[in-house]
């Protein structure tokens, strides 16, 4: 009894283990009280848009060398393209030559629904072979696309007398000899933008529709087989032989990639690197140091890649970094897929002036892309159409299992009677369209007007790329950025709701601006832009989010699951209303439902089955509570009818709450 007593109070005298704090997928995701937030003072309404749009150009182009761009961040449907289009034949009508950047072939199409002069107007090509829906403009486009895949110049392919020649390209060359049209409007890719465009120093101006941020991005993949360069010098030759190495040998941990400091020391330390990397500046980007001369174009898949010069720079930032600092961005990844370089590309030459129309566009995004300061014009337009959010779930991607399915299946159903609609449309990922016979999916509906007809639009999910392509996007857009590293901790913030007196916890890189700012431009952004797919700046339409993250500038009517289904309190929402039918049939077959009946219906214990009767007679008409006829024995069980010769009966002690 004396050693038990000594080693309790051994044990009371520790210090009290907390449990860990839970990771953020498991945390409840409920409604939590916030201050109500007003709705915005400054509202602009759809007749005054077009002149506040005009007044903005107008005061842009007056500047001869504005230094900036501008933003035009307007809802979708506000006619911000309509405008555009008008405003580039404007410009065109006084002598002077406009380049329109778009995100896809397809658009120039709608354009030219909306142009008043649209022979004025020029679709470029690019380099295609030729069929039955589309002209030819290069004899070489598969082998010119793998030629840029390796990292050479097009022309270096172009010039070559073995292949076409100056004279062919000059004077016979389908798509150089694009240069002389006269359109004064030319329509092009948002890559021109990012690549360059032969016609790009004769525009005054440059227009671009949508979010151009893919064109940035340079993900460069070199193959395993093709790390090694023939006839380099011999250190450099062992460092692309000790890379190409590392793509057969797992690294350690749960790590996918070699990279950072763990790559350094692989390759030598990052003192050996720094001063390998300082033997051989003269080799920088830029600079073709082993531009090979091609005998004819299918030689093009025997030449190595041009990564050195882009390996080395890039070696040398992150040793650089490495010695001052151990954490720093990476950029140079390793592993089985082969060497992945995250770079950018950057516009050498631009217009003077340049409008950007985006809806969701970040003026921070515009900033680091275009390489200028952003003048944004974000007006707050009324919506015609309601939004109702349901906020049960987030409803992720991972978290589509059968049962999930099947919920949101019961949702829908709910959603289509509750609002008599006629003509449902649904948008959800594009890996459950399908399973849930949806009519499009996130991130191929923006500019769309094929949902313009539907009188109800509801949409699933919330799209949200992994966190990994996230970050690596992150170290491609800041490519200046290498510390501090870019804080990837996951955390949640509570967000309110768009004139709502309540919040949702949401996860996000709160702690890291440049991540957060990124997220926001892939989930809200995606969102905000799949609610307008209906149009409802414009027309009655009632759009229902099903999920339960808080969209800017979106004010929306928030409806409970148990108001969805109209279910009261305490009952299975997703079983409610088959319980109803059942107990409305066996009303009308044989005029009573005990509480034993619905028990053993449900598969609920009897305290449940009480609660659930006493919550039917509440919802069906003439229903009756009270006890069933005695059987002799004890107290007969609790029963609904609708014959009025049952003595009536108010169950005590019956609690509706779960």
């Amino acid at each position: 009894l004396y050693h038990m007593s000594v080693v309790l109070e051994l044990l009371a005298s520790l210090p009290a283990n907390e449990p860990p704090p839970r990771p953020v997928y498991e945390q409840q995701r409920r409604l939590r009280a916030a201050p109500a937030q007003p709705p915005s003072s400054t509202t602009t309404s759809l007749d005054e848009l077009p002149g506040i749009i005009d007044q903005a150009v107008r005061n842009y182009l007056s500047d001869p060398d504005p230094g900036r761009a501008l933003l035009l961040a307007l809802p979708p449907g506000a006619g911000k393209t309509t405008a555009m289009v008008h405003l580039a034949e404007r410009v065109a009508a006084t002598g002077q030559r406009v380049l329109y950047a778009g995100p896809r072939h397809d658009l120039f199409d709608d354009l030219m629904q909306i142009s008043q002069r649209p022979t004025w107007w020029y679709h470029w090509l690019p380099r295609q072979t030729g069929d039955e829906h589309r002209p030819q403009t290069c004899r070489y486009a598969p082998q010119m696309e793998r030629w840029l895949s390796r990292g050479y110049e097009a022309m270096a392919m172009c010039q070559n007398a073995r292949i076409c020649g100056y004279d062919y390209v000059n004077k016979h060359c389908p798509y150089h000899l694009q240069r002389q049209r006269s359109e004064p409007i030319i329509y092009v890719q948002h890559q021109h933008v990012s690549v360059g465009h032969p016609m790009m120093n004769d525009c005054k101006l440059l227009i671009g529709d949508e979010l151009p941020i893919s064109a940035f991005l340079r993900p460069w993949v070199i193959p395993p087989a093709e790390i090694d360069i023939p006839g380099v010098a011999r250190d450099i030759e062992q460092l692309l032989f000790g890379i190409r190495n590392l793509t057969t040998i797992k690294p350690p941990g749960e790590q996918s990639s070699w990279c950072g400091v763990q790559l350094l020391e692989q390759l030598g330390g990052a003192s050996y690197i720094q001063s390998l990397c300082a033997a051989y500046a003269n080799i920088r980007p830029g600079i073709d140091i082993i531009t090979p001369e091609l005998r004819d174009a299918n030689d093009v898949d025997r030449q190595p890649y041009n990564h050195l010069p882009y390996l080395l720079s890039m070696l040398e930032q992150e040793a650089n970094a490495a010695l001052e600092q151990s954490e720093y961005v990476q950029r140079i990844l390793v592993s089985g897929e082969g060497m992945r370089l995250l770079m950018r590309r950057r516009s050498q030459e631009l217009p003077r002036h340049i409008i950007w129309c985006d809806a969701t566009g970040s003026a921070r995004v515009y900033q680091q892309l275009l390489g200028m300061a952003i003048e944004e014009i974000r007006p707050v337009v009324p919506l015609v159409g309601r939004v109702f959010q349901v906020p049960a779930s987030v409803n992720n991607r991972t978290a589509m299992t059968d049962d999930k399915l099947k919920r949101l299946r019961q949702q829908i159903d709910a959603i289509k009677a509750r609002g008599e609609y006629q003509a449902v449309s649904t948008i959800t990922y594009k890996g459950t369209r399908e399973l849930l016979q949806a009519d499009g999916h996130f991130g191929a509906e923006r500019g769309t007007n094929r949902y313009s007809q539907c009188d109800a639009l509801i949409v699933i999910g919330t799209p949200q790329p992994p966190i990994p392509t996230i970050v690596q996007t992150a170290a491609m857009l800041f490519d200046t950025r290498m510390v501090p590293p870019f804080n990837i901790e996951w955390t949640t913030r509570d967000v309110v709701y768009e004139e709502q007196a309540w919040s949702m916890p949401v996860a996000g890189f709160w702690s890291d601006n440049d991540l957060q700012m990124l997220l926001e431009q892939h989930r809200e952004a995606e969102l905000l832009q799949t609610v307008h797919r209906a149009r409802p700046l414009r027309r009655s339409v009632d759009v229902w989010l099903l999920t339960s993250v808080p969209l800017p500038k979106l004010p929306v009517r928030l409806i409970h699951l148990q108001e969805l289904f109209g279910a009261p309190p305490g009952v299975d929402i997703y079983r409610w209303q088959s319980v109803v039918q059942y107990a409305d049939q066996q009303l009308n077959a044989s005029g009573i439902l005990t509480s034993a009946q619905l028990a053993l219906y449900a598969s609920i214990q009897a305290a449940a089955a009480r609660r659930w009767l006493t919550a039917l007679a509440q919802q069906l008409p003439d229903a009756v509570l009270g006890r069933a006829p005695s059987a002799g024995r004890g107290q007969p069980p609790l029963a609904l009818t609708r014959q009025r010769e049952c003595k009536e009966f108010t169950a005590p002690n019956i609690d509706l709450e779960p």
